[in-house]
C-alpha cells in the first residue's frame, strides 16, 4: 500500500462509512474520529475508521477504488435484503407523509 493510501479524505471516509461528509467532520472535529490536519483538510487515517460494514472489507478498498466501486457492493446481500424489506415497510406505513412532504 502506498503512502497516501493510508490516509482518507473526509468525503473518501464518508463514502466508505456511509455517513454524509458533515457527520464525519463532526466527528473528526469531537476527537472521535483520529485525524491530522493538513491546511484546511483532515487526513483521516484508514486505521482508524471502523464501521460494522467497512472492517472487514477495510484492508481491500484502496483510496483509488472508492471512486470506481459503489459502497453498497461492501453490503453483504443479506443485509442488502433487510434494508429493502425496512424501506418497503416504512414507505407502506407512510408512503402518503413522504408524498406530502416531497411536493414541499
Amino acid at each position: 500500500m502506498a503512502k497516501s493510501e493510508k490516509y482518507l479524505s473526509i468525503p473518501q471516509a464518508a463514502k466508505l462509512m456511509g455517513l454524509s461528509r458533515i457527520a464525519v467532520y463532526k466527528q473528526v472535529t469531537a476527537g472521535k474520529i483520529k485525524a491530522i490536519r493538513i491546511g484546511r483538510n483532515f487526513a483521516i487515517l484508514r486505521s482508524a475508521i471502523k464501521t460494522p460494514y467497512t472492517s472487514r472489507h477495510i484492508k481491500s478498498v484502496t483510496a483509488s477504488a472508492l471512486t470506481q466501486r459503489p459502497v453498497l457492493k461492501l453490503v453483504s446481500l443479506e443485509r442488502k435484503r433487510a434494508l429493502e424489506k425496512g424501506v418497503r415497510k416504512v414507505v407502506g406505513e407512510y408512503g402518503e407523509t413522504l408524498k406530502l412532504l416531497g411536493n414541499e
